[in-house]
């Protein structure tokens, strides 16, 4: 069972990096994260 959990924590820990290591690269090359939590429904436009 102990393995089981390391390897989730491992996996969830792997997901983190990954994401945030994006996200970080992509706001210091253009000022913006380009995540956009306030999405509209498909086709409007702003």
């Amino acid at each position: 069972m102990t393995m089981a959990w390391l390897a989730l924590a491992l996996y969830l820990l792997g997901l983190l990096l990954a994401f945030g290591w994006r996200t970080v690269s992509q706001w210091r090359r253009t000022g913006d994260t380009g995540v956009r939590l306030d999405a509209e429904a498909a086709g409007t436009l702003r």
